[in-house]
């Protein structure tokens, strides 16, 4: 998340994106596309695809994009991959690097709540590389998205959303059997 600071204080384009190591856009036009759904918005979002280290395509995102993303979109977690927003630069703040894992999701809280139009575009927006940070430090990413929550959210309503994430969980698994 510190690149990623670095990034932004470097940038001088009306918006920004962040893609990470072995993400890849959708197709070389995503960018003008999204913007031209609604030109002048704040954000713009879509969906993600998760490739394997060869770059193949082994499916869609585990949750997909709500139709109307919302700062309290994110009470279940990360709707929408990072890599999947395309922001105002003048909208975005720094990634808070208290966080190794989950920045990410507090950074687009933060986001959204400063955005007033947020547009869907309905199309795929980036490749996500399978198996990164997040997926090999799952318990450290855990904590630090309930503190997250407890944030923005409060405690009450984080942990009911979290056993709602774990009844979810629970049920996956037993279905999967």
């Amino acid at each position: 998340y510190d690149a990623m600071n670095k990034g932004l204080a470097f940038s001088t384009g009306e918006y920004v994106i962040f893609m990470n190591a072995g993400d890849l856009f959708y197709n070389d036009k995503v960018l003008r596309d999204m913007i031209d759904k609604q030109p002048g918005a704040d954000v713009y979002y879509g969906n993600t695809r998760i490739i394997n280290s060869e770059g193949n395509e082994i499916g869609d995102r585990r949750h997909t994009p709500p139709k109307m993303l919302t700062w309290r979109s994110l009470q279940m977690g990360m709707c929408v991959s990072h890599q999947s927003i395309l922001a105002k630069r003048s909208l975005c703040e720094a990634f808070d690097i208290r966080y190794k894992i989950s920045s990410d999701i507090d950074w687009t809280i933060r986001l959204l709540k400063k955005a007033t139009t947020i547009v869907n575009t309905e199309m795929y927006v980036s490749k996500f590389l399978e198996g990164g940070l997040s997926a090999r430090k799952q318990k450290q990413g855990l904590k630090e998205r309930f503190e997250i929550m407890q944030n923005h959210y409060g405690l009450p309503m984080t942990i009911f959303n979290h056993g709602r994430i774990f009844l979810r969980f629970v049920i996956q698994k037993m279905t999967r059997k």
